[in-house]
């Protein structure tokens, strides 16, 4: 994202707003759009709404590892260990990868 690269956070922020008006399914169907939603929003400092984008993200793909490893670390930065520890077994019920699990 242009603006990102130029830091202004309030223009990637009124974009990502903008995009969030537009059917989540629409947007959902590539687990990197929400992604890259993600970490501009973060990048922005808006650590409330990425998380809300990631939780987004893990509802249309439930086995999308990159979405539940990040809101785990952001959990777990923040120091909600049993919050993180939810999204991991949640992750693991829908049928994530060992492979990937093993990775933390």
């Amino acid at each position: 994202m242009l603006y990102e690269r130029m830091g202004d956070k309030a223009k990637v922020l009124a974009l990502i707003e903008e995009m969030e008006a537009s059917p989540l399914n629409i947007l959902s169907k590539h687990t990197g759009t929400l992604d890259n939603m993600v970490k501009a929003t973060h990048n922005a400092g808006d650590d409330q709404k990425a998380i809300a984008l990631f939780r987004n993200n893990i509802m249309w793909h439930p086995t999308h590892f990159a979405s539940s490893e990040a809101v785990m670390k952001v959990y777990l930065w923040r120091g909600h260990r049993p919050v993180a520890e939810s999204v991991l077994e949640k992750f693991i019920a829908s049928g994530g990868s060992e492979g990937e699990i093993a990775r933390l």
